[in-house]
């Protein structure tokens, strides 16, 4: 009878186990998709700065490259410097895209 009584026990505690074990899973999983939304907001917010300090910092050069030389066009095409900014520029761009293109669609699932 005690080993029955043990083996009911053993089966109740599995069985609670089982239930609270796929509850966490499941709010861990819809946090885990929360927490994602907003790292991908607070990433569009840090790109977009980094992109504004870039902008700053090609209006600066051009400054710079038209007090050397009045005829402007050549020399950003010659420099390396504003070579290197434009680059980053591109990459920055794309990135910002990409979250705000993954947030909207992240919006849009949510949505439906």
């Amino acid at each position: 009878m005690e080993d029955s009584f043990r083996s009911k026990l053993q089966s109740v505690g599995d069985i609670f186990y089982q239930k609270v074990d796929s509850a966490c899973s499941k709010v861990k999983q819809n946090f885990s998709e929360a927490t994602r939304g907003i790292s991908i907001t607070y990433n569009i917010q840090e790109l977009q700065k980094e992109k504004d300090a870039l902008e700053k910092r090609i209006g600066r050069r051009l400054c710079i490259l038209r007090r050397q030389n009045p005829s402007l066009t050549q020399n950003i095409a010659d420099d390396s410097v504003m070579k290197k900014y434009f680059y980053r520029l591109d990459i920055l761009s794309d990135h910002i895209e990409k979250n705000i293109n993954e947030r909207k669609s992240r919006l849009k699932e949510d949505d439906q």
